[in-house]
Parts: structure tokens; C-alpha cells; sequence
């Protein structure tokens, strides 16, 4: 539980703070941080530095995924509106890609010690590089007049929605952390193929949210949120019913593509309710 309390505690800290120095000082920081992480997990030796650890890696884990998400949304004002279906969708195959490399690498019984810092080294690497290529904003002129300019209004609309979203992120997360630990011991598969849950979830996710804003257009967003909750719930059906490699990674396929849209269209239906505009997060 640490790594999500420490995110908890960070997304709100981390709206602050872009409101304040902007996005993407945030990215730079919380992806450094995110790196450092890895080692720091792989070096605790007793449960209390395991779980500061964890704490310490969920908030930046958390700070990243704000602060990734507030700036892809800003880079929208400066590209054509015919191509905001792509952003921030790369985000979402670089997640999955990292995650069939980590079945790679399960299936070569590489020890975790290796694999955290070799993972954290080369996102430092990395991103030390991207960086090169990114300019640095200061932070923005109007914020001291945007931060005062709203508060959140609470009504049944918007805590259903509040409802909703944790439910829709229950699931992901017990999939996330669960999938490969189901596939391992209740239906006895290999390490490198029980890391294939997740990948399979995560692509399908991808998949569903590069043609999520056509599927939305079609069907409407809450036809689209109901056909992907039962299509996500059949997929689970098929992971707990038949006890099989198979049909499970069926089953994660059609909860991923299920749960796609879902998120998206729940923060885009909170931010339209009447009298409930967007604001920053404050600590």
C-alpha cells in the first residue's frame, strides 16, 4: 500500500506545484526521481526503508503521471486540432513496451537487484536526453489569477463520477499488481509468459484509447462507458472461469480494451458538470 498512499498524497501537492513553477519543471523532477527510485527499492533490506522507499517511488510515480498529463495537454494549444488523438496516446506504448521488456527479462531470470538499477540508470539516461530537446518554461504569467479563480462544487453528478473512477482504477491496479502473481500460481505458467498479462491488458488499453475520441464520436460517451465496463467485466469472467493461460490472456485483452475510454471520458463528463470548472490542486 505505500506506493499508492505516497501517489495519493502527491497528485494534489503535484497540481500545486505545476500551477506554481509550471509542467515541466515537474516532469524533469518527478522523472529523476522516479529513477532514483528503482535503486532505492532495490537496496532495502528491512520493511521500514522497503516501505519509505515505496512510498517515495508512488510519489513520484504519481507527480510524473500529473505532470506528464498537464503538459501533453498544454503542447495541444500548439499543434493542429486534427492531430490531438495522438497526444498523449505515445505515453501509453512506451508504458507498454516497458512492460514486455520486463516479461523479457522475467524469462531470463535476471535478478530484480540488476534489473531495478539497471532500469533506473538508463530512465535517468534517457531522460537526461529528452530533456536536451525540451525548453524550459517559466511559470505561467496568469497563474496567481487562476489559481483564485474557482472552487470545486461537489454534487451527486460529480461524486458519481469520483465513484466511478476509483472503481475504473481498483481494477487497473489489481490487474497491474495481481495479473502476473495469478498467472504464476493459479495456473502455473512460466515467469516470462505470466508477464504477459500485463502486457496484453496494457496494449489492448493502448489500442482502445488511439481509437477512443472515433469510438466516442460514434457511440457517445456514456454508451461507450457502459459497452466498456461489460466488455471489461467479461474479460475478468474469462480470466477467473476457465483457469487457463489461454482465456486469460483473452480475458486481460478484453479488460483492457474495455476499461480504454473509460478514464478519459470520466474526467472529460467532471470537467462539463455546471458550476464545477477546472481549477489547481493545492496541497
Amino acid at each position: 500500500m505505500m506506493a499508492a498512499i505516497g501517489s495519493v498524497l502527491a497528485m494534489p501537492v503535484a497540481g500545486w506545484l505545476i500551477n506554481k513553477f509550471g509542467s515541466l519543471r515537474l516532469v524533469i523532477g518527478s522523472t529523476l526521481g522516479f529513477g532514483l527510485a528503482l535503486p532505492l527499492i532495490a537496496e532495502s533490506n528491512t520493511a521500514l526503508t522497503l516501505s519509505v522507499a515505496l512510498l517515495f517511488y508512488g510519489a513520484m510515480a504519481g507527480s510524473m503521471d500529473v505532470a506528464m498529463n498537464t503538459h501533453a495537454g498544454d503542447a495541444r494549444e500548439a499543434i493542429p486540432a486534427s492531430h490531438h488523438v495522438v497526444i498523449p496516446r505515445p505515453l501509453q506504448l512506451g508504458w507498454n513496451g516497458r512492460i514486455c521488456v520486463r516479461g523479457l527479462v522475467a524469462s531470463r531470470a535476471v535478478p530484480a537487484g540488476i534489473h531495478f538499477w539497471v532500469s533506473g540508470i538508463a530512465l535517468a539516461a534517457m531522460a537526461i536526453l529528452a530533456f536536451r530537446w525540451l525548453p524550459l518554461p517559466s511559470a505561467p504569467e496568469d497563474a496567481e489569477k487562476v489559481a483564485s479563480g474557482g472552487t470545486i462544487t461537489w454534487s451527486v453528478p460529480l461524486g458519481a463520477l469520483a465513484l466511478l473512477a476509483f472503481s475504473i482504477m481498483l481494477v487497473e491496479g489489481a490487474i497491474a499488481d495481481w495479473s502476473a502473481i495469478y498467472l504464476r500460481t493459479s495456473v502455473l505458467t512460466g515467469p516470462g509468459l505470466a508477464a504477459l498479462g500485463y502486457a496484453v491488458f496494457s496494449g489492448a488499453m493502448a489500442g482502445g484509447r488511439l481509437t477512443g475520441d472515433y469510438l466516442t464520436g460514434k457511440l457517445g460517451r456514456g454508451h461507450l462507458v457502459c459497452y466498456g465496463a461489460l466488455l471489461a467485466a467479461a474479460g475478468l469472467v474469462f480470466v477467473l472461469l476457465f483457469g487457463n493461460a489461454g482465456w486469460a490472456l483473452v480475458g486481460f485483452t478484453c479488460a483492457g480494451a474495455g476499461l480504454a475510454t473509460i478514464i478519459p471520458n470520466t474526467f472529460a463528463a467532471a470537467g462539463n458538470i455546471e458550476g464545477s470548472a477546472p481549477v489547481p490542486a493545492s496541497p
